[in-house]
């Protein structure tokens, strides 16, 4: 009985160091994922803030255009009348 008794204990034994080695490798394997996460997620970061910036640069140029496109019409419709002006007046 005694011998089954330290079969059982030694059985035990090696259970226990078998789980706590299998949770060795899996927080490893949890903090090598945590890591890969976190590049991932600094690298998203990164380049949704350079497509910000670059539709922002984008945006500027389309309001710019906008103001020259709205400068030269008021420009093209003062000419007109002006040419108007002078026809009627021959």
């Amino acid at each position: 009985m005694e011998t089954l008794d330290k079969k059982v204990e030694a059985m035990n034994d090696e259970f226990k160091r078998k789980v706590a080695e299998m949770d060795k490798r899996i927080q490893e394997m949890d903090d090598r994922l945590e890591g890969s996460i976190d590049r991932l997620e600094n690298e998203m970061n990164e380049r949704f803030n350079r497509l910000e910036t670059k539709i922002d640069n984008l945006r500027i140029e389309l309001i710019e255009t906008q103001e020259t496109v709205d400068f030269h019409s008021a420009k093209i419709a003062q000419h007109e009348r002006k040419i108007r002006k002078l026809s009627q007046q021959q």
